[in-house]
């Protein structure tokens, strides 16, 4: 029997969040503990109590972020659990997702993370029209994560591919776990001290699998046996609108000045020089405030459509 503290965020999107709570007791293990913390992220629509029954329901008076919303989400778990489990609320559960999570992580001393494969939600694929309906559903978001760390990109093993089994491996050890989902120990967690907060959004999960492998030597596992679905953006403002733009610009270079190799550090500086003149209102200020030192939320002064056009 396993005790497992599983931790979701919620913004704005409490039918997400629903499903996806709906999704995990639906395939909990009988003989494991499983101790919920919805944590609301101020929403305009702050969700109630007797939506989240079997949940301990944490709203904050603030928007956080995804860093710093799973810090504070954590710090409300009663007692002391096995393992935490982060999952983001635009997910649903494969059958014995948890189970099979837990067992790749004590099939190595040497775990830190341990992470799903992931699938594309049925009809929420990138190019969902290039696939059969009885493709659908399983083409994968999430196969493993890796660093190019010459051009500084982040990217998704298998991303876009049909699952064919190519991904079967267990045990493969990657570069960096998806904040998407992943499974750890609370003191892992402790000795990191979570998600630096000032990324705010987007990185913050690279940047603790760097530290977790950089200071702990810990491993990044693959588990290709536990399988989650995610409808993707579900939860935030989407790939490609300013936010995302912002806050990857910004975090990138804050990620890339602190870990890649040195010549990869002064491509990015030259790629921040073009990008200022060429860019939009979003990735301008990313460049300003990466490189002037301005972190955590900065939602609010990200320029709008409208005023683009300079």
């Amino acid at each position: 029997m396993s005790s497992i503290a599983i931790i979701l965020l919620n913004y704005n999107s409490t039918r997400l969040t629903k499903k996806c709570v709906h999704s995990l007791l639906a395939q909990k293990d009988k003989d494991d503990e499983y101790q919920i913390i919805v944590f609301d992220n101020d929403s305009k629509i702050p969700p109630k109590k007797d939506e989240f029954k079997d949940c301990d329901l944490v709203h904050s008076k603030k928007n956080l972020g995804f860093a710093q919303g799973n810090n504070v989400a954590v710090t409300h778990v009663n007692g002391s659990v096995d393992y935490l489990l982060f999952i983001n609320n635009d997910t649903r559960v494969g059958k014995a997702m948890v189970s099979e999570l837990i067992s790749s992580f004590n099939s190595d001393p040497d775990s830190g993370l341990v992470v799903p494969k992931i699938y594309f939600e049925k009809e929420y694929e990138f190019y969902a029209k290039e696939y059969s309906n009885s493709q659908r559903g399983r083409v994968i978001w999430y196969a493993g994560g890796g660093i190019d760390w010459q051009n500084m990109i982040l990217f998704h093993k298998g991303v876009d591919e049909v699952d064919r089994g190519q991904f079967e491996k267990a045990g493969e050890e990657e570069q960096f776990a998806t904040g998407c989902c992943f499974l750890t120990t609370p003191a892992i967690w402790k000795t990191l001290k979570g998600f630096d907060p000032k990324y705010f959004l987007y990185y913050e999960d690279a940047d603790l699998s760097m530290r977790l492998r950089k200071k702990l030597h810990k491993k990044i596992r693959f588990a290709p046996r536990a399988i989650l679905y995610h409808q993707n953006a579900g939860s935030s403002d989407g790939s490609g609108s300013q936010v995302h733009q912002y806050y990857q610009t910004r975090n990138r270079l804050r990620f890339g000045l602190r870990y890649s190799p040195r010549r990869t550090k002064l491509a990015l500086l030259n790629e921040a020089r073009r990008l200022f003149i060429t860019g939009n209102g979003a990735v301008k200020l990313g460049i300003l405030h990466a490189l002037g030192g301005q972190w955590g939320n900065q939602t609010t002064k990200i320029p709008v459509e409208k005023a683009l056009a300079s």
